[in-house]
Formats: structure tokens, C-alpha cells, sequence
């Protein structure tokens, strides 16, 4: 209904979700998208405006989300492998009980973000910044952390295992 709402058909969003490498998806995408419990490898979302998307449940792979804007987005319970988010705006995200690994989130902005419970491993953060960010009973492993901002971050419970937090 929604996708319908902003001229897309059903058919068009699932060409979207189904696409696989190496796809390049350049198209005005309307906002609050829904891919909940979707399976996304390859797929090229750089650049995209993709404000308050749902990836709840989702299996992402390989995905390029770099320069994307991602504020308010939901990855809520996601797993995700192999994804760029190299300077994405990912401000509000919801990225609680999301397992997170080999991935770029480098010079990417979470500030408020909530990262509650979720499993962070080999991952770039470099320049990230992430003010006001809630990583409450999180647990990370081999982190990147240079030149990261975590003002008024909350680790409270947090396990950081093999991550260098001298350099932020």
C-alpha cells in the first residue's frame, strides 16, 4: 500500500529486494520502505535516501549503503555481513539485537542511535561518530575505533573485547 502510495509497484520493490550482484540501484526511493525479513546481497543503496526504512529481520549482504541516509531506519533484530556503511547518516537508528560484522560504518554518523544488545565484530568505525548513542549490553570484538566520537555514549553492561579505545 505504501510502496503503491509513491508509484512503485509491488513487483518493482521486490525486483529491489531480489536483485543480486552486481546490482546498482539508482532510482528516487520513497521513504519508510519496508523490507522487513528480506534477504538483500549485493545490492547497492549508496547515495539513497532511505529515512525511516524497515530492514527488521533482515539478512544483509554485501550491501552498499555508504553516503546513504538512514536516519530513523529500523535494523532492529538484522543480520548483517559484509555491508558498507562508509559515511552514512544513520542518526536515530533503531540497530538494537542486530548482529553486525565485517563491515565498514567508518566516518558514518549514529548519533542517538541505539545499538542496544547488539553484536558488533570486525568492524570499522573510524571517524564514526556516535553521540548520544545507547550501547547498553553490547559486545563487540576487534573494533576500529580511530578518531570515533562516543560523547555522552552509554556502554553500560558492554563487553569490548580486542578494541583499541585509546585513539577516539
Amino acid at each position: 500500500v505504501i510502496i503503491e502510495k509513491y508509484g512503485l509497484s509491488s513487483d518493482s520493490i521486490q525486483t529491489i529486494a531480489d536483485e543480486k550482484p552486481p546490482s546498482k540501484i539508482k532510482q528516487d526511493i520513497p521513504p519508510n520502505l519496508d523490507f522487513r525479513g528480506q534477504y538483500l546481497q549485493g545490492n547497492d543503496f549508496s547515495g539513497q535516501n532511505l529515512r525511516g526504512a524497515s530492514f527488521l529481520y533482515s539478512t544483509l549482504d554485501n550491501v552498499d549503503f555508504s553516503n546513504a541516509n538512514l536516519q530513523d531506519a529500523n535494523f532492529r533484530f538484522a543480520n548483517i555481513d559484509n555491508t558498507n556503511f562508509h559515511q552514512a547518516e544513520l542518526q536515530n537508528a533503531e540497530l538494537s539485537r542486530t548482529t553486525i560484522s565485517n563491515s565498514d560504518l567508518s566516518n558514518a554518523d549514529l548519533s542517538g542511535a541505539s545499538l542496544v544488545y547488539a553484536n558488533l565484530t570486525k568492524i570499522d568505525m573510524s571517524g564514526a561518530i556516535l553521540k548520544n548513542a545507547d550501547l547498553r549490553g553490547s559486545l563487540s570484538n576487534y573494533l576500529t575505533l580511530d578518531d570515533a566520537n562516543f560523547e555522552n555514549a552509554d556502554f553500560s553492561f558492554s563487553q569490548y573485547l580486542f578494541s583499541d579505545f585509546s585513539k577516539t
